[in-house]
């Protein structure tokens, strides 16, 4: 059996100034990990005609004789551009869940493209997968959205991406020893307990004019953000403060960002004494990345519930494949 391995991601700073829709005209930077945290994609070849071409579990199953008939949508596409590819199983598992705000859909995009790669022997590169991934979820799909995510699961570990109309650059961020395990140790996820459709949060923030305000103020943030982690040594006290003013920025771009419970839920992880937070990825729901140290975090736990947070650890690679 053959698999895919993809981390998901937290952003740092940046997030929505990686949106072409943004940098076209202007610039994006984006800094963030990916996260100890995976998408698994396993395939098996079908060898004895049992009435379908496809089997697929996610969260239903589907038997299919042609990929034109699949639901999922990027299984669809994806497995309507590999007609080459013989009779196959396909499931998925998932150790958080999707619409959380943590980038599983381009994880499984780029994972599930890693994948068929691998079946086919003809190996693509971290940026080929990135690339075809934001084709395949952007074009082909039409679904809202920037390019960080397919970036981050492709490439994994600590990068900052720029952005600009002729397209993105990769810089990784080398921290020291010591600093990484400070920036490790502090690093943990609340579950607000919702979640939902990235894409249609995105379509919410249709106010042109103060969304590109926001975005640019966003951006200069991000630079100043950068330069605060790979300061030396590096003060966790600066990065949260930079996390709590992008949240800041980020809650104003749509009123389908925030909520009462989700603002009941950052003022929750203020009081534990934690360095700061955000909500990751479009808003709406899903999960904050907290920066807090040990104590903070227990007395964090005690306030949403120990259930709710989860510490979790940099994965410094990207997607993976092989055979089990």
């Amino acid at each position: 059996m053959r698999f895919s391995k993809t981390p998901l991601r937290v952003s740092l700073f940046g997030g929505g100034t990686d949106d072409p829709k943004f940098f076209n005209s202007a610039k994006g930077l984006v800094t963030g990990f990916t996260i100890d945290q995976f998408i698994w994609i396993f395939a098996s070849e079908i060898r004895v005609n049992q009435g379908f071409k496809f089997r697929l579990g996610y969260r239903i199953n589907e038997d299919v004789l042609n990929a034109d008939d699949i639901k999922h949508p990027i299984f669809r596409e994806v497995l309507r551009g590999h007609p080459e590819l013989k009779s196959s199983h396909f499931s998925t598992m998932s150790t958080l869940p999707s619409g959380a705000g943590l980038g599983s859909s381009s994880s499984f995009t780029v994972g599930l493209l890693g994948l068929l790669s691998y079946l086919s022997g003809d190996f693509q590169s971290r940026t080929s997968l990135a690339k075809e991934a934001i084709r395949y979820e952007r074009d082909v799909l039409g679904e809202s959205g920037g390019w960080q995510d397919q970036l981050y699961a492709a490439f994994g570990g600590i990068n900052t991406f720029e952005f600009d109309k002729t397209g993105w650059q990769r810089k990784p961020v080398d921290l020291t020893e010591s600093n990484l395990r400070a920036l490790s140790d502090s690093l943990y996820i609340v579950y607000t307990g919702k979640l939902r459709s990235a894409s249609a949060v995105e379509r919410s923030k249709n106010d042109l004019k103060k969304k590109d305000r926001l975005l640019s103020e966003t951006y200069m943030l991000a630079l100043e953000g950068e330069k605060a982690l790979r300061r030396d040594p590096i003060s966790l006290d600066d990065i949260g403060k930079f996390l709590n003013t992008g949240w800041e920025l980020k809650r104003g771009l749509s009123y389908a960002v925030s909520s009462s419970h989700i603002d009941d839920v950052y003022k929750q992880i203020l009081s534990s004494g934690a360095y700061g937070a955000k909500l990751c990825g479009a808003g709406g729901g899903g999960f904050f990345l907290v920066l807090a140290d040990l104590r903070s975090a227990d007395r964090l736990g005690s306030l949403v519930g120990r259930d709710k947070i989860m510490k979790v650890n940099i994965c410094h690679h990207g997607v993976d494949v092989g055979v089990l």
